[in-house]
């Protein structure tokens, strides 16, 4: 199966302060992909450098096998990745469907409008009108990964969707991944909540003080291996 993503012995810094050392990975397409990691892994800035946030060479990131590390987050999201923050940030001062349509403002051609939207979140077309601070926590987190949906992602990046959540609110949002992957989106998830990445993804990757520590199939997986990933311990 061929690559969307392949991440090539990435270094990233913050300052003077490197954050990845060496790091690579792998997204194939129609894959959901899971990393997971302690607090300060390295997990976020890994999806800030790839989407272009944080400085890269050009071969160490690559999307279908041509060079996206260093390009500008827009020419990358142009390009089909779409990354869907920690936080949600959705804009608070635009009703929900204007965060929508602010979603699709580079223009990218593909399945996902308005429409396929609503059906996937029938609550955001309910309160379309409104501004999306009225809608509760898991309801942001919806209208964030709608926004990103709307841009067309061939590779979607989502950063810790269910952290302050439910587990509820959590079980509801990951019931939509597969429908995303259906829909021929490929998936990089960070992901604190190691269970919930194990059931949601086909492979695992673990950080540990910015190196991968662990790889594998999430049916591989053992549970003392990826305790001593995890915390570094033997």
């Amino acid at each position: 199966m061929a690559a969307v993503l392949e991440v090539d012995r990435l270094d990233a810094f913050y300052g003077g302060f490197q954050a990845l050392f060496e790091m690579s990975l792998s997204v194939d397409e129609g894959e959901i992909v899971a990393v997971v990691g302690a607090n300060g892994a390295g997990k976020s800035t890994l999806l800030r450098t790839i989407a272009g946030l944080m400085k890269a060479d050009p071969g160490q990131i690559r999307l279908d096998g041509s060079p996206i590390g260093g390009d500008r987050p827009e020419r990358i999201t142009r390009k089909g990745v779409t990354m869907v923050p920690e936080g949600r940030r959705i804009f608070p001062s635009l009703s929900i469907e204007e965060n929508l349509v602010m979603g699709g403002y580079v223009g990218r051609a593909g399945k996902w409008d308005l429409d396929r939207i609503y059906d996937l979140f029938p609550v955001l077309k309910e309160r379309r009108r409104s501004p999306g601070t009225i809608l509760s926590g898991g309801q942001q987190q919806m209208l964030a990964i709608a926004r990103g949906l709307m841009a067309n992602p061939r590779l979607l990046l989502l950063d810790e969707i269910s952290l302050g959540l439910a587990p509820v609110v959590v079980k509801r949002l990951y019931s939509v991944i597969p429908q995303l992957r259906d829909a021929g989106v490929s998936l990089l998830i960070v992901e604190q909540d190691v269970a919930q990445a194990l059931a949601a993804a086909d492979r695992i990757y673990c950080l540990l003080r910015g190196r991968v520590s662990l790889e594998a199939r999430s049916e591989d997986i053992n549970h003392q291996d990826l305790v001593a990933a995890y915390f570094g311990v033997q």
